[in-house]
């Protein structure tokens, strides 16, 4: 499940369809480069909740504070925001950005250094960003695609509890693990891959009957079949662990039948048969 775990390099907000509306047309005082600025600081200083005072309406009208500030500080743990450079690029008398039509706006190019810390390695992002004249206040304002807040949370809590699986970034703690994916779990319930980790998770401290129903969840929200492969592969070993050998062969089988590449798969069916040949 490599691809759910790839960090998302990037501290930029979420784009969010508005209501189409004008921006304020008297040009705000105050300086646009350094509202852009103490945004980032703040982000940088885990001061989120004062990032989120500078964004325009039509972007924290969108998702909720707490939901804001949740994410970003997840990211902090995952990736953590070194440090930026801004540069402004253009300047617009009469924009539309997501469907809100603004009478003062700046844009800035955006270059960000982020430290992976899984890989521990950093990474250079840059994207663009603006400032938008709102209510005789600068603000700043996305135009990135729109997504699911509650849907990245639940990525960026795979993220952080992969660290603490792998002990990479974080002192290895199955527990730690276990628990953040459980509220990963309850932040999007529709996200599937959040049932995979934690279904492994719980296997490896073998909470066998916890992870088989994780893993029948996952299974029932997945289509991809090297997913399900993957998760009959694991749904074999906990079956083994509880040396329900019968339901193990025929989950080991499943894999294989979906995913003839499951080499696992079948070296724990090879195992299993193995066990059958000897009586046990």
């Amino acid at each position: 499940m490599k691809n759910i775990i790839k960090i998302t390099l990037c501290f930029s907000l979420f784009i969010f369809i508005g209501v189409l509306g004008i921006g304020c047309s008297t040009k705000p005082k105050g300086d646009p480069l350094e509202v852009i600025n103490n945004y980032y600081e703040n982000v940088k200083n885990h001061k989120s909740d004062e990032s989120y005072e500078l964004l325009a309406n039509e972007n924290k009208a969108q998702f909720e504070k707490d939901d804001f500030v949740k994410l970003h500080n997840l990211r902090m743990q995952s990736a953590p925001l070194k440090e930026t450079k801004i540069e402004k690029t253009n300047e617009y008398k009469d924009k539309d950005i997501n469907g809100t039509r603004y009478k003062n706006v700046e844009e800035f190019t955006v270059t960000e250094t982020l430290h992976d810390a899984y890989e521990d390695k950093d990474v250079n992002n840059q994207y663009k960003r603006y400032v938008v004249g709102e209510d005789g206040n600068w603000k700043v304002c996305s135009a990135d695609e729109k997504t699911d807040i509650k849907e990245d949370i639940s990525k960026e809590m795979a993220r952080v509890s992969r660290m603490y699986i792998d002990g990479k970034g974080q002192t290895k703690d199955l527990n730690k693990a276990t628990s953040i994916l459980t509220e990963a779990v309850s932040v999007k319930p529709e996200y599937a891959q959040t049932y995979y980790m934690l279904g492994t998770t719980l296997s490896k401290l073998g909470r066998y009957d916890e992870s088989i129903n994780n893993i029948q969840e996952f299974l029932n929200k997945t289509s991809e079949d090297k997913e399900k492969s993957d998760a009959y592969n694991v749904l074999g070993v906990d079956y083994e662990s509880k040396k329900d050998y019968s339901k193990a062969k025929d989950n080991y089988n499943k894999a294989i039948e979906l995913d003839n590449n499951n080499q696992y798969a079948k070296t724990n069916l090879e195992r299993v048969n193995n066990l059958s040949k000897l009586g046990f």
